[in-house]
């Protein structure tokens, strides 16, 4: 079976919202990737607000595919409190041969990369939390970092809306790395013009 969680704890602040979203966007992706090539996937949700949301993407799925009555109220599970327990032991138990946690991934990735390491399953891993991308470094074979966490959600979900965001924010990105390099040269031979227009 293929694994799946996003890492929401039971509060999912604005600020990690994002994260848990493209990795929303990636599961509706992989469930259909699943029901096509007759793997089983076991989806864990920690945070009250994205179980629901991620137990219609699934329910969804299974529906546009025409075999809802596959679907199981065990393919997406509430794991609530004790999540990091609950997360391993869905690891453990179903003996997943793919872990995918992707989302706001926190101090648990350590303990959920080290123990679908110790029973041989291939691990997809994303955050854009810095604290935490050499624990999945370290424990993933494939590992989304920063920004391509949202990349990729925007690219699989297909969305012309999605991936026009993201294209925007990497052009603003290269914008101001080159408003940066003018800067830096016009001021090393002495022109400090655009250091005037910046202060306008």
């Amino acid at each position: 079976p293929v694994h799946f969680t996003t890492g929401a704890s039971a509060a999912v602040t604005h600020a990690r919202f994002s994260a848990v979203l493209s990795g929303l966007k990636i599961l509706s992706y992989l469930v259909e990737l699943c029901i096509k090539k007759g793997a089983d996937l076991i989806v864990s949700e920690a945070s009250a607000t994205v179980f629901p949301i991620a137990q219609e993407i699934v329910r969804s799925a299974y529906q546009r595919l025409n075999i809802l009555d596959k679907f199981t109220t065990e393919t997406v599970q509430y794991v609530g409190g004790q999540f990091k327990g609950r997360i391993v032991g869905n690891i453990e138990r179903y003996n997943v041969a793919t872990n995918i946690y992707i989302g706001s991934i926190g101090a648990t990735a350590w303990m959920i990369g080290e123990v679908a390491a110790r029973i041989g399953a291939t691990q997809i891993a994303g955050t854009p939390n810095d604290s935490n991308m050499v624990v999945l470094i370290a424990t993933s074979d494939y590992t989304l970092l920063g920004d391509e966490q949202y990349a990729a959600g925007a690219t699989l979900s297909g969305q012309p809306s999605d991936l026009a965001s993201v294209l925007t924010f990497d052009y603003f990105k290269l914008l101001t790395i080159a408003l940066m390099l003018l800067v830096f040269i016009s001021t090393m031979f002495g022109n400090s013009w655009i250091v005037n227009i910046l202060r306008l």
